[in-house]
């Protein structure tokens, strides 16, 4: 059992779509030398952050007592939110996606979470099962997974 999962691990590193998790974890690009860490957020940040802020106010708060009230799928909210590209930001980029870091992705969620927790949830719960295909995932999967990618 120990050698399966040995080897298993030793496949798994050897995968070209790791390569992505270390292009998009690393700190913001600094600017130029500093002592320490900057704590502010890049242009593209704030970007992320202004449009998930407003979607947020803007999108979910005016509806989210009545689905909360109602239990009703936010469809309508998650096809907003998939055309501004609020959604699956993680998708690596050879996968067609964004390729966003944690940090990133955190920025947007918080920010849709401040509209409703549970709209937020049902906008990130859809990404759950992607992460085995991106990781382990063949081309073939990929692509029926995440669509063409050329």
């Amino acid at each position: 059992m120990a050698a399966l999962f040995r080897r298993s691990c030793v496949v798994l590193r050897n995968r070209s779509c790791f390569d992505w998790r270390s292009q998009h974890t690393k700190a913001a690009v600094q600017h130029e030398r500093k002592l320490g860490f900057s704590f502010e957020l890049t242009e593209q940040q704030k970007e992320f952050q202004a449009t998930a802020r407003k979607f947020a106010k803007e999108e979910i708060i005016p509806v989210a007592a009545e689905y909360d009230k109602t239990g009703e799928y936010p469809v309508p909210l998650i096809k907003r939110a998939w055309e501004l590209g609020l959604m699956n930001t993680h998708i690596p980029e050879i996968c067609g996606g964004l390729g966003l870091g944690s940090f990133d992705n955190c920025l947007i969620a918080e920010e849709l979470a401040y509209g409703c927790t549970g709209i937020q949830t049902a906008l990130e719960a859809n990404s759950l099962g992607q992460m085995p295909v991106i990781i382990a995932g063949n081309a073939q999967q990929q692509k029926e997974v995440f669509g063409e990618n050329d």
